[in-house]
């Protein structure tokens, strides 16, 4: 709903600032890391749905592996202003 996305973007800006996140390379960096944690949440809910614990397990070690992914891209972004 849109409360949850103000509430994201709001902590967004808190955290990386407001002329970071205008920058295209940063935009490109939020819309592939959210396609991607939608993607797994989705692979998630199909596994438990299947009764399949262990690509559940599987989809959790990658959806830490994307955190980690991106929190290092959004630092390098961040470190140079924004611009790849």
């Amino acid at each position: 709903d849109i409360a949850s996305v103000d509430a994201t973007f709001a902590a967004l800006k808190e955290r990386w600032g407001d002329g970071v996140l205008s920058k295209p390379a940063v935009r490109s960096e939020l819309r592939a890391h959210a396609w991607r944690l939608a993607r797994l949440a989705r692979l998630e809910r199909l596994a438990r749905d299947g009764g399949k614990d262990a690509v559940v397990e599987r989809v959790q070690r990658l959806r830490t592996r994307e955190n980690a992914r991106h929190q290092r891209r959004m630092e390098a972004l961040s470190a140079k202003g924004g611009v790849e």
